[in-house]
């Protein structure tokens, strides 16, 4: 006798196959998201490199989120981009003592700074470039710079292999890369390695592989980079940021001139510079940036702050740093950024020279501060009330082997999985200790892995999507390479 299907048996089959096909995909993604989870779990030992610093002003309402939310800053590449390509992380300070020292400061994925709103209103500039022929042929046209120029970062700089008259850049941005080849169409912003929030202490902190941004240039030159730059980002109340910053070279390159930080703001919300003299002073400056106006940081008073008003009598926005006294002391380059239209950009940057240069196997560790309230005489107020001049100048972090704490890992079932007993068949450093090798574990878009020392292991692109992803392990003296699936 034929044996006959129904249209019932058949509906309840193929009902039950898509069901059971669902379930696996969802069971896969909920088991990658815990594996991804699982990696963190070292996140809080791989950040602690900083020192404590200030130890705190009176506290308000701080807020810490990762959840994007629009905000009424006006970037003027919203036809192309939203900065909800950007946002990483907020921190907002909602002072009860004194409205003018509230904040919302927003972190990127490559680190920076991109929006900084207070009482002045945005104080990040726009992102908008002019649309000049030659970028034609860039992926971005004239929005080619979305948020990895203009925003508060760090930018590392081999003056050897740096020489922009001949096509040579080297630029190796915190934030990420310009967009300035036809294939890419979207930003790309230097990939975190690992972020941990500490919500006692009211700070997050995040590592980041730092990209040569200019990567027209980099097709002809073949420039990689092979720096992390690690930053914490500390509310310490009374309206005042802690910023510490630490830069860890595992290339060849000499890196000779180090921007702690490169940033600036919106001249259209905060018109006027006014420097700190040693006498306990200030005076307004005014200089186009690229003349030449450039100070060393000993012979100011140890901040800066940016005011709308002429007299500084407004919401204000100042900069805390430490009066360097060394052979080579550092130098602060200010100025209106220029002409095109919309840019509405005041760059301000300090040039670390401390030890000159920052070679192979070694770190630098810095620190200044962010300080918002109702005028300029309130940002010196402030920073002379609680001495952080003198707290500018962070101690380095732990560094002796016999310090620094060990994480261990495993491989099971083509995963890199923490290990938490002695079966451990990798143990890595936390920190890197001086001439160590970052370990990475990178995924590429077909689902590989790899335990390697070189981020550009699945490309010399990183913005190509040939790498799916890339996770900070820990440290070796030696590096590792070794293939997981």
């Amino acid at each position: 006798m034929e044996k006959r299907t129904t249209h019932s048996t058949q509906f309840s089959m193929l009902f039950y196959k898509s069901m059971s096909i669902i379930l696996t995909v969802v069971l896969l993604a909920l088991g990658a998201q815990v594996w991804a989870q699982e990696l963190s779990l070292y996140d809080d030992k791989l950040t602690d490199v900083f020192e404590l610093g200030y130890p705190g002003a009176s506290k308000g309402d701080f807020q810490f989120s990762k959840t994007y939310t629009p905000t009424d800053s006006e970037w003027f590449v919203s036809d192309y981009f939203s900065d909800s390509l950007v946002f990483d992380a907020q921190l907002k300070f909602d002072s009860k003592k004194n409205a003018s020292s509230s904040y919302q400061m927003r972190i990127g994925k490559g680190g920076q700074v991109y929006s900084f709103r207070g009482s002045f209103g945005e104080s990040v500039p726009p992102q908008w470039r002019n649309g000049e022929s030659k970028l034609a042929k860039n992926g971005g046209g004239p929005a080619y710079a979305p948020w990895v120029d203009d925003v508060w970062q760090m930018v590392a700089t081999d003056n050897q292999l740096n020489d922009a008259k001949s096509g040579r850049k080297y630029f190796i941005h915190q934030a990420g890369v310009y967009l300035k080849t036809p294939e890419q169409t979207h930003p790309f912003y230097s990939p975190q390695l690992a972020a941990y929030y500490d919500a006692e202490k009211e700070q997050y902190t995040t590592i980041n592989w730092g990209l040569q941004a200019h990567t027209d240039d980099n097709e002809r030159t073949g420039y990689t980079s092979r720096l992390l730059y690690y930053t914490r980002y500390t509310n310490k109340g009374d309206g005042i940021i802690q910023v510490d910053c630490m830069l860890y070279n595992f290339g060849s390159d000499t890196l000779n001139h180090l921007n702690v930080p490169w940033g600036g703001v919106r001249e259209s919300s905060l018109q006027h510079l006014f420097i700190s003299n040693p006498k306990q002073g200030f005076e307004m400056v005014q200089a186009q940036f690229g003349e030449g106006k450039s100070i060393k940081t000993r012979d100011t008073g140890g901040w800066v702050a940016f005011s709308s008003d002429a007299a500084g009598d407004a919401p204000a926005l100042g900069l805390v740093y430490p009066v360097d006294e060394s052979r080579l002391p550092d130098i602060m380059r200010y100025g209106t950024a220029g002409s095109v239209k919309n840019r509405d950009y005041h760059v301000f940057s300090i040039i670390k020279r401390v030890g000159n240069s920052l070679t192979s196997g070694k770190s630098m560790t810095f620190r200044y501060f962010f300080v918002v309230g109702n005028s300029v005489d309130e940002i010196k107020e402030k920073t002379d009330r609680y001495n952080l001049s003198a707290y500018s100048t962070p101690q380095p972090g732990k560094r002796k082997e016999s310090d620094i704490k060990k994480l261990s890992y495993v491989i099971v079932d083509g995963q890199v999985r923490v290990s938490t007993d002695s079966k451990a068949v990798i143990t890595l450093y936390s920190q890197p200790v001086q001439g160590a090798m970052p370990v990475f574990y990178i995924q590429s878009k077909e689902g590989k892995g790899q335990i390697t020392s070189n981020p550009n292991y699945y490309s010399s692109k990183p913005f190509d999507g040939k790498t799916k992803s890339l996770k900070l392990l820990g440290f070796s003296n030696k590096g590792l390479n070794q293939s997981v699936n």
